[in-house]
């Protein structure tokens, strides 16, 4: 008798076993492929891009990715960020501009028109330019 409650003990063990790797293997292909939907393209092994938005007396990084997002995109998350911050509502930028006071295209991507780690302004009304 104790071989067999023995043997079903074990047996019971074993589906179970058998009930969970087939849930195990789903996750590991789950894992694999958004491994290989990050690392399938060319830009891979690029660093993520990082820009450094000033919102009159802070400076706020944003992690833009490979930065396929407007400008625009650009001010509205520094926006959201800067609002949080002090707990006013500002609304969107009257434009970004790099130093020197070029205003940058705001339907143009960020990769386009900036460098990693750049430095660029929010403008949020005429005062703002320096």
């Amino acid at each position: 008798m104790r071989g067999a409650a023995s043997e079903g003990r074990g047996g019971g063990s074993v589906r179970r076993k058998a009930r969970e790797q087939p849930s195990r293997k789903k996750q590991g292909k789950a894992k694999q492929s958004e491994a290989t939907k990050k690392g399938g393209g060319e830009k891979s092994f690029l660093a993520v891009m990082r820009i450094y938005v000033h919102v009159r007396e802070k400076v706020i990084p944003l992690e833009c990715g490979d930065g396929t997002q407007d400008v625009i995109w650009l001010g509205n998350a520094a926006m959201v960020h800067y609002d949080a911050s002090f707990g006013r509502k500002y609304g969107s930028p009257q434009c970004i501009q790099k130093e020197g006071g070029i205003t940058c295209d705001p339907e143009a991507r960020v990769c386009d028109v900036l460098d990693d780690n750049q430095h660029v302004f929010a403008v949020l009304d005429g005062r703002d330019e320096d």
